[in-house]
């Protein structure tokens, strides 16, 4: 037997739920454990800066990957609860648009 074919409207939706479990997954690990999430970021950062080159920025006022890095590093250990808080705004953001997004294909609108 056949499955059913699927109409690019519930296909749509379903991408919608899958990127809504995801965000609000991600969000939870930052509030649940922030810690763990700023000691993870930490953790990839020291990972990739013994891997960028030493080197000058091609233009004036310009800064290198490497330089940007530890600019990050810093602001994680020394303002944690400033990143978490930017980071869960840019989440909420991101629900709100995909909420809409999603209400929009429900309701036909696009």
């Amino acid at each position: 037997m056949a499955d059913k074919v699927k109409t690019w409207k519930e296909i749509m939706i379903e991408d919608f739920e899958e990127d809504l479990v995801k965000l609000n997954a991600k969000k939870s690990l930052i509030v649940d454990t922030p810690e763990d999430y700023i000691k993870g970021k930490i953790d990839k950062i020291d990972l990739c800066l013994p891997n960028l080159p030493d080197r000058k920025p091609t233009k004036t006022g310009n800064i290198t990957m490497k330089q940007y890095m530890n600019i990050l590093r810093k602001e994680l250990v020394d303002e944690p609860q400033k990143v978490i808080d930017r980071e869960l705004i840019k989440l909420n953001s991101k629900i709100t648009k995909v909420n809409s997004q999603k209400e929009d294909v429900e309701l036909g609108n696009c």
